[in-house]
């Protein structure tokens, strides 16, 4: 249990609400540190010295997986782009307010809920709306997402983005990969799989369209 902090010192902070800081503009200000800024999410998971985000895996006891496939009229770059543009203000791609419900489901059950939003650049370790990014590479163009969602197990969600058969077509790769805890996890899985794919099956396709969508640059 964390010890009260002393009167003087609260009340010195509260005091210091009465006042705005304002920066001084002729004041040299530091250069972004190497690789860019670190997100909060990277910055707690730092200092508090907490484990990578597991990966999916590629073995486990009653392992699911769903792999799906959508052609796009976009360059492999702009359907990246949309990818790694994933949720927030962004959206899913989907049902509109689909996560919204399982988010809010997920809140009152006592979950992360839907209401993280995201860093303006997505790194491996930040947080994504109910989702915590495993891996993000930009040579292969994957992008991995762990769900932290309330569940009778673990779940991922792999998009990637690979050249099409022509220079301006694309394909996504879309591998949701479930691993139940138990009975539970398993009887889960089959009860909510007609609902996932639909989601999952109009969100694939909705990336897809968004990256046709998007202007080129």
């Amino acid at each position: 249990m964390l010890s009260p902090l002393p009167a003087p010192l609260v009340r010195a902070l509260m005091e210091s609400l009465r006042h705005d800081l304002l920066p001084d503009p002729a004041a040299e200000v530091a250069p972004p540190p190497p690789g860019g800024a670190t997100s909060i999410d990277q910055a707690l998971r730092e200092a508090m010295g907490l484990p990578a985000p597991e990966a999916p895996p590629s073995v486990a006891p009653g392992l699911r997986i769903d792999r799906r496939e959508v052609a796009s009229a976009s360059t492999d770059t702009g359907l990246w782009r949309v990818i790694t543009d994933i949720g927030g203000a962004a959206g899913w791609h989907t049902i509109p307010g689909a996560w919204t419900l399982r988010g809010a489901i997920d809140h009152v059950i006592g979950g992360v809920g839907l209401h993280r939003g995201r860093p303006e650049r997505l790194a491996e370790g930040d947080s994504v709306d109910s989702w915590t990014v495993v891996e993000r590479d930009d040579e292969r163009r994957v992008l991995v997402l762990r769900a932290d969602m309330r569940l009778p197990g673990k779940a991922w969600l792999t998009l990637r983005a690979r050249p099409g058969a022509a220079s301006d077509e694309s394909v996504l790769e879309q591998t949701v990969t479930y691993q139940p805890d138990g009975l539970a996890g398993t009887l889960y899985w089959y009860a909510n799989k007609p609902a996932h794919d639909v989601v999952f099956g109009l969100m694939a396709r909705g990336i897809a369209h968004a990256a046709e969508r998007a202007p080129l640059g």
